[in-house]
């Protein structure tokens, strides 16, 4: 079996970026979500916030305000 694995910088960069904007979901007042939903990793980020919350049965009322705030972005 292999002792090394590489993984490319850009998937790191990416996974770290999707991590690092967790965070920013806690934020809900002010003009940080509306900065926020356009930013170009949100998307990747919400999918990852939505398994998250769903998996381990937290944050449903964060979710359900990110999921309503995207809803209405699209429209």
């Amino acid at each position: 079996m292999c002792g090394n694995v590489r993984v490319p910088k850009q998937a790191i960069y990416l996974v770290s970026d999707i991590m690092s904007n967790q965070l920013r979901f806690h934020k809900t007042k002010g003009r940080t979500p509306q900065r926020f939903l356009h930013h170009k990793g949100f998307l990747d980020a919400f999918l990852y916030f939505k398994l998250s919350a769903k998996a381990h049965n937290r944050n449903e009322e964060l979710l359900a305000y990110w999921a309503d705030r995207r809803a209405a972005k699209k429209k």
